[in-house]
């Protein structure tokens, strides 16, 4: 059984590893035909996101204690 089970993991493996390598080849496959016909291998740009998304508190508009203006204004 344990040999059975490890053949299985050894074809799974097998055919990740196959998968990957379709994948790239059908991915790139515009630069593969440039490079083996002499051509320019087209260029694709990188697809980066500049939204940079910063965790912040929410703006109170109640606050409990009284701010230091409000302190001035009360002590003169």
């Amino acid at each position: 059984m344990a040999g059975f089970a490890s053949y299985l993991l050894f074809v799974a493996g097998l055919m990740t590893g196959l998968g990957v390598i379709v994948f790239t080849l059908v991915d790139r496959w515009d630069a593969i035909l440039a490079a083996l016909a002499g051509e320019q291998i087209p260029h694709r740009a990188q697809v980066v996101s500049r939204h940079v998304v910063r965790m912040r508190p929410k703006a109170r508009t109640y606050r409990p204690v009284p701010s230091r203006q409000q302190i001035r204004r009360a002590a003169a």
